[in-house]
């Protein structure tokens, strides 16, 4: 249950990082702070959770871009067969705003590995006979050196007593959460933000995950994973790619069981939260139409998982009936949605059928 939470955890961060949020940016990071130390230009933390069969790793990456940064929050993870992989990014450009800025406090650059390594022996217990093993990794590019920390899972160490070494040493679990909110707190564009702070373009996170599924490829975050667990021996995080055959989706549109004609249809788009909980089902609407114009005056939801309903609602406010052979009174919508894993190059399925069938 503690590596489902985590999951979910981490997945709902990463697609937040999308909601618009009117804070005030901070001030552009230097390449040195107040008193000299170097801060970092880079930096990406590595967060795995292993357990035959399954696995997935996050990656949150924090690159300059101009005088700013890009941020990606990167999933890899099995598909729904356990054979083919699945890569899944979320990227935000953050103006003004540096690496250095979303790490501050957390002296990166200064951190001493060999230090950090010698206290974590002391306290960490087995976990030989753990079905799960989760651990992170943290890799900084301080001027002409590295940073490289490794970590297991929290869980397995001992950070009982208020003590100074403790709470230096429990920080470190922190960094991640202690970004993210930095990022949410941040103004950025809301691309493709459906008004609720979650993507409701599938495919960009695809495209996105395509990119980033090539840079896991290379080796770009190796160096932030630590592959020491105890099964299966050593194996980088690149080879967890090397079945990725492209980009994947659900079925992303829902298919209108009733056959109207339509001046104008969009089909309804298969919800982020939905796709990640493989979820299908039937949405039945009621919907008012203005005889004169055919366009959809009140949208009634009568049967429907909410995660499922909204995006139909959204959908069915844009479609605009076609007079000749229009239907009177309150006229019956229903949405059929049902989840099937393809190749996300194969085109979409059914979706041009209904438009072909309703136009």
């Amino acid at each position: 249950m503690k590596r489902e939470i985590v999951i979910a955890h981490r997945l709902a961060a990463a697609f937040l990082v999308f909601a618009a949020f009117t804070a005030q940016a901070g001030t552009g990071g230097a390449a040195k702070g107040v008193e000299g130390a170097a801060r970092p230009a880079r930096f990406y933390i590595v967060e795995s959770w292993l357990g035959a069969p399954l696995w997935d790793h996050f990656i949150l990456q924090v690159e300059p871009e101009g005088s700013g940064s890009l941020v990606r929050d990167i999933r890899v993870r099995p598909g729904e067969t356990l054979v083919n992989v699945v890569v899944e990014s979320v990227n935000v450009s953050l103006p003004d705003v540096s690496p250095a800025d979303l790490s501050e406090g957390f002296g990166l650059c200064s951190a001493n590995p060999g230090e950090i390594d010698r206290e974590l022996k002391s306290r960490t217990r087995s976990i030989a006979e753990s079905d799960d093993a989760g651990r992170v990794g943290i890799v900084a590019t301080c001027g002409d050196h590295e940073v490289v920390l490794h970590f297991p899972h929290r869980g397995f160490v001992n950070l009982k007593g208020d003590t100074e070494e403790t709470r230096q040493l429990a920080r470190w679990w922190e960094f991640r959460r202690t970004v993210e909110e930095r990022v949410l707190g941040r103004p950025h564009p809301a691309s493709h933000s459906n008004g609720c702070g979650l993507p409701d373009a599938l495919d960009e996170i695809q495209r996105h995950g395509e990119a980033a599924a090539r840079d896991v490829g290379a080796g770009m975050f190796d160096k932030g994973f630590d592959p020491e667990l105890p099964w299966g021996g050593a194996r980088p995080l690149h080879d967890y790619v090397k079945d990725y055959a492209g980009p994947l989706a659900g079925r992303s549109e829902g298919r209108l069981r009733e056959h109207y004609r339509f001046q104008h249809y969009v089909a309804p788009g298969y919800p982020i939260g939905a796709f990640n909980a493989t979820l299908g089902g039937v949405v039945r609407l009621e919907l008012d139409v203005d005889p004169r114009s055919g366009d959809v005056l009140k949208v009634t939801v009568l049967q429907g998982n909410p995660l499922l309903a909204g995006a139909v609602v959204a959908a069915a406010r844009q479609w605009k009936f076609a007079l000749e052979g229009m239907p009177v009174g309150k006229v019956p919508a229903t949405v059929d949605f049902s989840f099937v894993w393809r190749p996300a190059d194969a085109g979409a399925i059914g979706s041009h059928e209904d438009l072909q069938r309703n136009q």
